[in-house]
Parts: C-alpha cells; structure tokens; sequence
C-alpha cells in the first residue's frame, strides 16, 4: 500500500466522480483523481502557512521590518512630504511647512534694498563717526547742534546766514571789491589823526 503523490500546488476544481466511471486505482486512476486534487490544495494550504510563519519570525526579528515607513526617531524624508501647516502665530515644536515659514518672514524687511514702512528705528551712532552705518534723526540733530554751536539765535539757520550776508552768493568778492576801493592807511592820514577840522 502507497501514499498518493502530492504536489503543492492549487487546484482549481475537485472532480466528481460520475456513477457511469469505472473504479481505476493507482496514483493516477479516476477513482484515486479527487483524493489527489484534494492532498495537492493540503500541501499548497501546509506551506503557505509555513512561508507565512517564517516570514513573520524574520519580521519579528528584523532590526527595522518596516522599511517603506519612516522611523519615529530622527526620520529622514524623501520625495515631497506634506503636512499640516499651524497657525501664523504657532510657536511650538510642531513642523513647519514651507507656507507656515513664508507667512513669517513675509513680516520682515529683506537684506537686500529693503522697503521700510512705519516708524523704523537704528542705533544713533557717535558723532566721530564716518562711514556707511544708518544716520538716524538724533544724529543728524546732534550734527547740526555741533555745526551751529554757539552761534546766536538769529544765524543758527542756512536762511539767517544768507540773509545776513545779502543772499550774495559771491559775498566774498563783492566784500574784497568794496574794501579796495577804500583809502589806504598810510603815515598823511596818520598824521592827520587827533587834528581839528574848522568849520
């Protein structure tokens, strides 16, 4: 007596033996041909679940068995990942998409020629200073109140100044010509000083 051969493989349809077969024996008889379909359906059924045990073990003991998933621990994205953008004003550890970063940094001036609106203000820097740094308004206020020192109050303007001298924008030659036409000071009018003048 023998065991009927098994293949592991799926059948597709258990024959059904008619009345009208004949009884035939053997591994491969018309009698013997459901037991055979049914043994090869155990066999492929014994080692699916065979390859499904092993392949759990291995997943069990891999180091990382998910591999299509991003660990939780210092995860490295690939492709274009998405997620939730917070609130403008979110200040927490949440993630920050590229929309949430441009919201914030849409409130701040640009490096480069900035366009400031507002009331904008600067360090005021020293006096003694002289180079590119930004001339706030109490610099500028301070460099004026140095220019005009103690002058009085009537010239400590542009406008008094030239007002003072004419509005003559050539004030110095016109001074240099009036006073050459002047007498010189020579010993005949030094001789005449102290003197009386009659009537």
């Amino acid at each position: 007596m023998a065991n009927l051969p098994e293949t592991p493989q799926w059948e597709d349809g258990i024959y059904q033996i008619e009345v009208s077969d004949p009884v035939l024996g053997g591994p491969d008889g018309i009698t013997n041909r459901p037991l055979k379909q049914l043994a090869s359906r155990t066999s492929y059924l014994k080692q699916q679940v065979e390859n499904g045990d092993s392949n759990l073990e291995k997943h069990i003991d891999a180091v990382d068995p998910h591999t299509q998933y991003a660990p939780k621990v210092s995860p490295t994205f690939t492709g274009n990942p998405a997620a939730p953008t917070v609130v403008k004003t979110d200040n927490s550890t949440k993630l920050a998409t590229t929309a949430h970063v441009k919201s914030v940094v849409a409130d701040y001036a640009p490096l480069v020629s900035p366009a400031l609106t507002g009331t904008p203000t600067a360090p005021t820097a020293a006096q003694t200073v002289n180079n590119t740094q930004i001339a706030t308004t109490a610099f500028v206020k301070a460099a004026l109140a140095a220019l005009v020192a103690s002058s009085p109050e009537a010239l400590d303007t542009l406008n008094e100044l030239a007002a003072a001298l004419g509005n003559d924008p050539n004030f110095a030659t016109t001074m240099t010509n009036a006073l050459a036409g002047k007498q010189p000071l020579d010993n005949t009018l030094t001789a005449l000083s102290g003197k009386s003048v009659s009537a």
